[in-house]
């Protein structure tokens, strides 16, 4: 999962927001952002699944972090989400 809610609200509130990754991409859209293996610590290459952001709570999620994505791949995301979601 890539945490993408702010962080003053990740230290204030019990959930955050994030887009899931996943190792198989099973459907072709231009809003599953492809991510290798071994960027910020993947074990295999993985699409970040922009059409499926979600909130959940802060115990569903594993810590410390695998890594941290890179600034070309984390703004590739936002394009992804705001396609996936109709936003200008």
């Amino acid at each position: 999962m890539i945490v993408i809610s702010a962080d003053f609200l990740n230290r204030r509130s019990l959930d955050v927001t994030v887009v899931p990754i996943a190792s198989v991409e099973r459907l072709k859209f231009s809003f599953r952002v492809p991510i290798s293996a071994g960027v910020a610590g993947l074990r295999r290459d993985s699409f970040a699944k922009c059409d499926g952001v979600v909130t959940i709570n802060k115990s569903s999620i594993l810590f410390p972090p695998l890594g941290t994505l890179p600034t070309h791949v984390l703004s590739q995301i936002e394009n992804a989400i705001k396609e996936a979601l109709e936003l200008p």
